[in-house]
């Protein structure tokens, strides 16, 4: 009869089974160096142990029969096999053998059982890469896509590597007739296991006569290196036995492997952009409101975002010229928008930077710039520094604007000095005798127009005058100038020449008044009178404010301290004619404020009887 009988070695991920093989969470681990002690058995003679390496048949048709439905009766040595199978006998059960490099003497035989482990002259063998498909992890319930999968420590991908041992081939043998069986190492997970090693240890009272494919012998040991075994590949090794005594006998093989799990990862990427915006022109003053777009264009949501926005001088905030805000999470492709109100208080380009961040590293910047314009005044004052008592003076005020944009609702205020007298202003302006300004409404100045407006003054008073002129506008837009007058009085110095007798005769007199006035608005100083007496006169007396030398035919008189405005002095030179003729008296002055001398000549006719 053909009889079959299968053991199976099932490995699991737990150390409970002490199998070497097993299947590790991340990566497969390396095999156990541990080893089982395992009885020792005699070994049999080398002689008993060549394997021919031809001559074993493929495949016989006697290993291809079906379970049989009895249990087959365990073999005596003192019961010849010489009648059917008793159905009562007991399963057949080998003895455990031990690894053939231990030293230890046989223990009494066990129940065949698949014993993983790794003999001593099996070197570790890197596990060969994987050739299957990885197995895909689905997303839990909670799991939406482009958010990661939620943080759990629990399991991921469990996978139970095992591999069954086969025996198939008749159980109940003739003696000293060969017999062959097949052990099948079959893979019964979904997943390839590595350095997967089959040994085979037969009792002494066993000859091989063939195997295929050829293993390698260690101390009697039968030990194939299978390598890789692909999920549900069945790699079979072939054996002709032939029994030497009768009784049960004990065929123990045994596999170690290393099992690998594989895991799946879903890998999604978080990012994070920001967009900033604003008005391209804006009028000082006015709103300058910036809009922030900040987006998640990854797969994966983006947390802890904040925002940073820094603003220009120029600009200022609800806060101030820094503001800082707490964005959150911001889910795989979402958009938020965001307004900073801001108010533009200076001209120009005013920029503001902006910078987010978020959770592992995340960051992202962006600049907007602002042009911030704005209207400005500029005064210019035109008139004269100096102006004399009396005397007209007319200003021209001109506003510019170089701004750019418009001045809207401008003033122009020019505040008259206590020196001068307001007579007119042109342009509609308007005098205030109470606080002495004259104003005009100029209204609006484009960028880079400029307007002018004209007032017509009299100076009254002596002295440095200030002329204060202010232009105002809309939006707090003010300027001013100054501009100094200095008024003067003019001192005007006239002299009169006339005498009392004329024409006069010999021997008698006659008398030159000098007549010194200041018509002027200015006193004058330092001033000198000089004579001179003709020839045909002599002197004969002097009526004078001041005294005088008589240096040959001239008098000189000592100087006026100040001949005041509108005032006048009287000089009177009495003389004598002494012959006749054409007589020229001469009179000269001289003052602080004139150049050149004033000479006066009076002319006087002497005759005699």
């Amino acid at each position: 009869m053909i009889h079959k009988w299968t053991r199976t070695a099932a490995v699991a991920t737990c150390l409970g089974v002490g199998l070497v093989g097993w299947a590790t969470f991340s990566k497969a681990q390396p095999p156990s160096t541990s080893e089982p002690t395992l009885p020792a058995i005699p070994v049999l003679p080398k002689q008993n142990l060549t394997i021919p390496t031809s001559g074993l048949p493929k495949a016989p048709p006697s290993l291809q029969v079906p379970e049989p439905d009895v249990t087959l009766p365990s073999i005596s040595p003192s019961t010849p096999q010489t009648k059917p199978a008793d159905p009562t006998l007991k399963p057949l059960t080998i003895e455990p053998i031990t690894d053939p490099r231990d030293a230890k003497k046989p223990e009494p035989a066990k129940t065949l059982m698949v014993t993983p482990t790794t003999p001593a002259a099996i070197k570790p063998i890197e596990p060969s890469p994987l050739k299957e498909d990885p197995i895909e992890l689905k997303p839990t319930p909670s799991m939406t896509l482009g958010s990661p999968a939620p943080m759990s420590m629990g399991v991921i991908s469990k996978q139970d590597p095992s591999i069954a041992l086969e025996w198939t081939g008749n159980q109940a043998v003739k003696l000293g007739q060969p017999t062959d069986y097949v052990l099948h190492v079959k893979n019964t997970c979904p997943s390839a296991l590595q350095k997967v090693v089959v040994q085979v240890r037969l009792p002494k009272e066993v000859t091989v006569g063939g195997v295929e494919p050829k293993p390698e012998m260690i101390e009697g040991v039968m030990l194939w290196e299978l390598g890789t075994v692909m999920p549900k590949q069945d790699k079979q090794l072939r054996i002709k036995m032939t029994t030497l005594t009768k009784g049960d006998l004990n065929c123990q093989a045994w596999v170690t492997f290393t099992g690998s799990s594989t895991m799946k990862l879903m890998v999604r990427e978080p990012k994070l952009a920001v967009k900033a915006s604003a008005p391209e022109k804006v009028l000082m003053g006015d709103p300058a409101n910036i809009t922030l777009t900040i987006s998640n264009p990854g797969d994966s949501t983006t947390d802890s975002v904040k925002l940073v926005a820094t603003l220009g001088e120029g600009l200022e905030g609800v806060r101030g010229n820094k503001m800082m805000q707490e964005i959150g999470s911001l889910a795989a492709g979402e958009t938020r928008t965001i307004q900073l109100p801001c108010v533009s208080k200076a001209g120009g380009m005013q920029k503001c930077e902006i910078y987010v961040e978020g959770e592992g590293g995340l960051k992202a910047v962006d600049t907007v710039a602002v042009n911030v314009v704005t209207p400005q005044l500029n005064l210019e004052v035109l008139g004269p520094k100096l102006r004399y008592l009396d005397k007209k003076a007319v200003y021209t005020l001109k506003v510019t604007n170089p701004g750019d944009a418009p001045a809207n609702n401008v003033f122009v205020t020019d505040i008259v000095p206590a020196g001068f007298k307001f007579l007119q202003a042109d342009a509609g302006g308007q005098h205030d005798a109470g606080s002495g300004a004259v104003k005009w409404f100029i209204g609006e100045i484009a960028p880079g127009q400029s307007k002018e407006v004209r007032v017509e003054l009299m100076a009254v008073n002596q002295g440095e005058h200030l002329h204060k002129v202010v232009a105002t506008g809309s939006r707090g837009v003010k300027t001013e100038k100054e501009m100094a007058t200095k008024v003067e009085g003019l001192s005007a110095i006239a002299m009169e020449v006339t005498e009392t007798e004329n024409p006069v005769e010999v021997g008698h007199d006659t008398t030159f008044e000098i007549r010194i006035s200041n018509s002027g608005s200015k006193a004058e100083e330092a001033v000198k009178l000089v004579c001179t007496i003709p020839a045909q006169m002599k002197l004969k007396g002097v009526n004078a404010p001041v005294k005088y030398d008589s240096v040959g035919n001239e008098l000189v008189f000592e100087p006026l301290s100040k001949l005041n405005p509108k005032g006048d002095v009287v000089f009177k030179v009495t003389c004598t004619a002494t012959a006749k003729g054409d007589a020229r008296f001469k009179a000269a002055i001289s003052a602080a404020s004139m150049v050149e001398p004033l000479i006066k000549q009076e002319s006087t006719k002497i005759y005699e009887d």
